[in-house]
Formats: C-alpha cells, sequence, structure tokens
C-alpha cells in the first residue's frame, strides 16, 4: 500500500474516532469504534432515553458529494427497513447529521461473523451448516418477499449469536448494494448494466459477467457459503481477479469431502448451478430440501412465537411460523411431545386431529411441520433442547403452577412478563424466575441486569452451573466491554466447570492483549477456578506452563488420552528444537525426541476432539 493511501485511511480513522464520546442526532451516544472502511464507520451505541445498546454506521462527510455512495447508503437503510425477519437485522432510524453525514441506526448484533467461525472451527459438521444455511435462506426469503435482491451475501455479512439458549442463531447483514423493487414495480438499481458488483469469491456467474440479476444469484451465493462451512475453504481461489472470476463463470467447483452425504452434496451442487434455472428457484424450495436433511424435528423458534398472531397462548399463522430462525427439537421420552412426534411422523387423514395435554391439535397445524410441535412444547411448558441437544433449563427450582406462562414470556424478553416476576417478593422468587428474568434481560440486550439475575439463580440452586443455556448468556455478556468483568467474575465463582471453559474461550479468543483476555487469565489462573476445570482443560493449560521436559513428555501422554482441541496450539509449541540454552540454539524438549512419535500422535489425537462451544 502506497505512504498516501496509508496516510488517508489514517486520516479517515482519526475523523471516525473523533465521535467516539460524543452525542449525535440527540440521542445516541457513540460508545465505541467497531471499524472503519472506505465509506464508512461503524460504532456500538447507546440510545440515551431507552438505554439501549445499537449499531450506528455512518458515511464518510467526503462521501456524501458522491451521488452514487449517498443512494446505495440510502438502498442500505431502505432494504433493513423493509425486511422484518429474525435473521435480518433491523434498521430503526436514519437521518442527516449536521455536518452533512448520513447515519443509520441498526440493531446492535454482539456475536462472531461465520467469516471468523470458520477460520476458528472448520469444517463444520454436515448438520451445523446445513443449520445455519436453512437460517439464511429464510432470511434472503424474507428479503426477496420485500422484492430485495442482497447481491453481496458471504460469511463476512452473516453473524452467529446466541439468542434464547440456541447457539448460531443467524444475522444477515449488509444489503448495501442490495437490488430494491419499488412499490411500484419499478426496479432500483444503481448499476449499469455490464458493470459488477459484488464480492467475487461469492458473485454468481450471472453477477460476474454483469448481466441482469435476480433473487436466485443469492441462491448460488449461498451455495458457496455452504460449500465453504463444509469443505472448510471457498469453492474458488485464485489470485487474480479475472481469473478467480473467470472461474465462476465457467469452472464447477471441486467436490466436496467424501464425508458429505451424497443428499448434502447434490444440495450444494445444485445451488451451484451456473445456469440460474438449474438453481432452486426460490428460497421456500432451497428449504423444503434442507428440512429433509435436517429431518422431520428441524423447526423454527423464536421467542416471540406465541404473540405474532395477537392471540396469546395460540397458534400461530402461518405467516408468523414462517418468519422464525431454526433450532431442533429433542422432546423428552415418555412427554406428551414425544408421543405428538411419534403420530405426527405417520399420516394422518384431512381433518384428524391429536390430543395432547388436553388440547385438540388438529392436522392442519401439523402440516406446518415440526414448527406446530414447538408450539404444544411452548404452550406447556415441556423443556425442549437445542440444535445440539443442549438443555435450556435442566434443575431450575419448580416455578409456581400459575407463573408458568409469565416464566416463558419472560424468558422471550416480554417486558411486562419480566416486570410482573420483579414484582414478586424476592424471597418468594424461585431459581426458575430469576432464570427467566435474566434470559429476558440477556434477549433484551440489558446484560447487566441479565448477570445480576443469574447470579441470583445460582445462588439458590448451583447445579444451574450445567444450564448451557445460562452460561451462553454469561459468554454474552463477556464480550460486552461494560459487562465483561461482570461476566468473567461470575463464571469463575458460579459456572464451575463451564466457567472454566468461558474463561479459556475468552482468554483465546484473540491474539491481541486485551483487558478481557489479561483478567481471563488471571482468573483461570486461581487454583479454586483451575480446580473445577475439566481434565481435557487442566492438560491444556499445564502443557502452556511445562517448562520441564519431563513434565513435558507426562503431559503429551496425558493429552493423547483425554486432551482436546485446546491443546493443539501447546503441542505445536512442543515441537520447536530450538529456544534453550546459549543464544536460544538448544532444544528445550530433547525427552521428546525417542523413537515413537508421541508428540505426533498426540497432536493428531487432539485435533479429533472438540472443545465445548461457549
Amino acid at each position: 500500500m502506497s505512504e498516501e493511501g496509508s496516510a488517508s485511511e489514517g486520516a479517515a480513522a482519526e475523523a471516525a474516532g473523533a465521535l467516539v464520546g460524543t452525542v449525535i442526532a440527540e440521542r445516541y451516544r457513540i460508545d465505541q469504534l467497531l471499524g472503519v472502511g472506505g465509506m464508512g464507520a461503524v460504532y456500538r451505541a447507546e440510545h440515551v432515553l431507552m438505554q439501549k445498546p445499537v449499531a450506528v454506521k455512518v458515511l464518510h462527510r467526503e462521501m456524501t458529494v458522491l451521488d452514487e455512495v449517498v443512494k446505495r447508503f440510502e438502498r442500505e437503510a431502505i432494504a433493513a427497513g423493509r425486511i422484518d425477519h429474525p435473521n435480518v437485522t433491523v434498521a430503526t432510524d436514519f437521518g442527516k447529521l449536521a455536518d452533512g453525514a448520513f447515519y443509520l441506526v441498526l440493531e446492535y448484533v454482539p456475536g462472531q461473523s461465520l467469516t471468523r467461525a470458520i477460520l476458528r472451527e472448520k469444517p463444520f459438521s454436515e448438520e451445523r451448516a446445513l443449520f445455519i444455511a436453512r437460517q439464511i435462506a429464510a432470511a434472503l426469503g424474507a428479503a426477496h418477499a420485500a422484492g430485495i435482491v442482497h447481491r453481496d451475501l458471504k460469511p463476512d455479512n452473516v453473524m452467529l449469536i446466541e439468542r434464547a439458549g440456541t447457539p448460531d442463531f443467524v444475522k444477515v447483514l449488509d444489503f448495501g448494494i442490495a437490488k430494491i423493487q419499488s412499490t411500484s414495480g419499478a426496479s432500483s438499481n444503481l448499476t449499469r448494466v455490464g458493470s459488477v458488483f459484488g464480492t467475487p469469491a461469492y458473485m454468481a456467474p450471472e453477477q460476474a459477467a454483469g448481466k441482469p440479476v435476480d433473487h436466485r444469484a443469492d441462491l448460488y451465493a449461498l451455495g458457496l457459503v455452504l460449500y465453504e462451512m463444509l469443505a472448510g475453504r471457498p469453492a474458488f481461489e485464485a489470485e487474480e481477479l479475472v481469473a478467480l472470476l473467470t472461474k465462476q463463470l465457467i469452472e464447477p467447483p471441486p467436490p466436496l469431502p467424501e464425508t458429505i452425504s451424497p443428499e448434502t452434496r447434490d444440495l450444494v451442487m445444485r445451488l451451484l448451478e451456473k445456469d440460474p434455472a438449474a438453481r432452486y428457484q426460490s428460497t421456500d424450495e432451497l428449504i423444503a430440501a434442507i428440512d429433509q436433511r435436517l429431518g422431520p424435528l428441524s423447526f423454527q423458534p423464536d421467542s416471540s412465537l406465541l404473540s405474532v398472531s395477537g392471540v396469546r397462548g395460540a397458534p400461530p399463522s402461518e405467516s408468523a411460523v414462517a418468519r422464525a430462525g431454526t433450532v431442533r427439537l429433542s422432546p423428552p421420552s415418555g412427554s406428551p411431545v414425544s408421543a405428538l412426534v411419534a403420530k405426527a411422523r405417520t399420516a394422518l387423514s384431512p381433518g384428524e386431529a391429536l390430543e395432547v395435554a388436553g388440547v385438540r391439535v388438529e392436522n392442519r397445524w401439523l402440516a406446518l411441520g415440526a414448527a406446530g410441535l414447538l408450539l404444544v412444547g411452548v404452550v406447556f411448558g415441556i423443556a425442549h433442547r437445542g440444535p445440539r441437544g443442549i438443555a435450556t433449563s435442566p434443575s431450575a427450582e419448580p416455578a409456581p403452577p400459575e407463573l408458568t406462562d409469565v416464566i416463558r414470556k419472560a424468558e422471550g424478553g416480554n417486558r411486562e412478563a419480566i416486570a410482573e416476576l420483579m414484582r414478586r417478593p424476592e424471597r418468594a422468587r424461585t431459581s426458575a424466575e430469576w432464570v427467566a428474568i435474566g434470559r429476558g434481560r440477556s434477549a433484551l440486550g440489558e446484560q447487566a441486569a441479565a448477570l445480576d439475575a443469574f447470579d441470583r439463580a445460582l445462588a439458590l440452586d448451583g447445579t444451574l452451573a450445567k444450564d448451557l443455556a445460562l452460561v451462553h448468556a454469561v459468554r454474552l455478556a463477556a464480550d460486552d466491554d461494560k459487562t465483561q468483568k461482570r461476566a468473567l467474575e461470575l463464571a469463575a465463582n458460579r459456572l464451575g466447570e463451564n466457567g472454566a471453559d468461558l474463561l479459556f474461550d475468552v482468554w483465546t479468543s484473540t491474539q491481541e492483549r486485551t483487558e478481557g483476555t489479561r483478567l481471563a487469565k488471571s482468573l483461570l489462573d486461581k487454583e479454586e477456578v483451575k480446580s473445577h476445570a475439566s481434565r481435557p482443560l487442566r492438560i491444556a493449560l499445564d502443557l502452556r506452563r511445562a517448562t520441564k521436559c519431563e513434565d513435558a513428555k507426562r503431559l503429551v501422554l496425558e493429552a493423547k488420552e483425554a486432551g482436546d482441541e485446546r491443546s493443539v496450539r501447546p503441542l505445536s509449541q512442543l515441537s520447536a528444537r530450538s529456544g534453550c540454552g546459549f543464544l536460544g540454539l538448544a532444544d528445550c524438549y530433547p525427552c521428546l525426541r525417542g523413537a515413537d512419535d508421541s508428540l505426533g500422535d498426540a497432536r493428531k489425537a487432539v485435533q479429533d476432539r472438540k472443545a465445548p462451544k461457549l
């Protein structure tokens, strides 16, 4: 990069940083600069009256003189405001600052990008990749129904968050170059025929050729994203732009690994057909194909599902069900829902109905797929599990039966229900009520209040430290600078083995030394915290601290037997044959260089054992 370019970027970053600490539009306090790009900057902010975290995009002032850039920014505001779906970031405000710069206020999404998740955890399991792809497809379907084609779908524009106990909940971002159909039916398209906009590695052939595109270009991009999740690498790679675009135009993608089922490989390859007419023709068609792969218990959850229809406690409309995300249901054996599942797997004649917990469930609800089963599970308070069998509330002290519905609503972030639970005398509140308050506060982005509630719940019932949904919520709070310290201390003091895992996850989440990583490491170094750690985590920690060759040799054997992927890095470091003695030229661990390859065997063993995902 030229010195001039570096200076320009530095000036842009400096100008963007000047907004931190100020209040814009008389209501958004800018708290942190999240990133700076060529068009503008993104901040974490807080609505000063509502005390709600938001993300604010501000267009660089010098960009406001470029008509196409301004229109593109307006386009993102229109798209984000028009699409109403849980898997799409919500736009809440748009305007112009006193200096002429435009701003856009979006839902704040604290999580990790799909790009980062792939880098850290590639390749994904088949089920996980399809689970994420289905949610992306649902988000695109809502956009397409609103007359919007994204045109720049890629892992960078997909965020994975934890929501209401569901890990890998998807949020699709950045409709900045979307193609929007106006309400009059005319197409709003800033690009001329023959010009190319988008990201080449995720661009449909017709888009790469500068031809007109429709919603099927988004399906091709989703196929590329799904391919990358499954293979751990992009379908098409090249150093030169022209070579990359040529591959998109004429080359078939390399075959997916044989470990992927033939049905899923066929699904991906159909998405990646060069001819749009040969692909799936709609997101509904794709979702139906994915549901066949995920099985009959693939369904759509949203904490507000029962209130969407406007009738509390009533089954939602089909449109309401279609708006939700995706998780998996594993009803307890012998429960009413498990009986319903078994019956639903058989064909029901028109008009036939089932009775569950005294309520008649007609065939028309079963036609909605297992979303109807979710209704039964939620309405009657039957515990359900997340996408990898994570119990959402395994052991909370039962609340009074009359509070069942209030607790369910509170868990989903219903403020009235949370307030109703908070009005009850503190001494009378059960751990289940405190958990519901904590989950609800977390869903609303009120992390400090959520941590206080979780602390009270854990004080009443220590076994809740095994509730992974609660642990996920604490991990989410650990990503927020305002609640990071409180979350890490709660993990250290209350969450036992899961707390130690959480501290390690925060410590190793970035190579930068931050206040959060330093605190997580210092807490993890405490003997009382380490004593709660699982054996695989203790091995990973001890390997990092080993200074004597014999200690390292013993730990290598332990890692081979019981270590997990958290030991990969320290084992790799033990492979170094220098670093000790005069000028650091001597081998620090000569005892590891025997005839057998224990170190290599240990590294291979731990790579196949996944660490807990928080």
